[in-house]
């Protein structure tokens, strides 16, 4: 069963709280994007859970307003 978001239609953002963790002992913000295929998380949030982000093998590039930058790939055990 997927879980129901609510909220409010007349705010611009959509947030909600995940649980990261097997132990589900992590909770986070985040914001929800509904239209996209990947979410990106500070580094200093990925190594706070334990995620050894220069691990990654994999790359892709992220163009923001500013700037173009190349980021590490990971994937996060659960996000309940």
């Amino acid at each position: 069963m997927m879980p129901t978001v609510t909220f409010d239609p007349t705010n611009r953002l959509i947030q909600v709280t995940v649980m990261v963790s097997d132990d589900l002992t992590t909770a986070l913000t985040v914001l929800v994007d509904t239209g996209a295929g990947r979410t990106g998380f500070r580094r200093s949030t990925l190594i706070g859970l334990g995620i050894d982000v220069d691990a990654s093998e994999q790359t892709i590039r992220l163009n923001t307003a500013s700037e173009s930058l190349t980021v590490p790939v990971v994937n996060l055990p659960i996000l309940r």
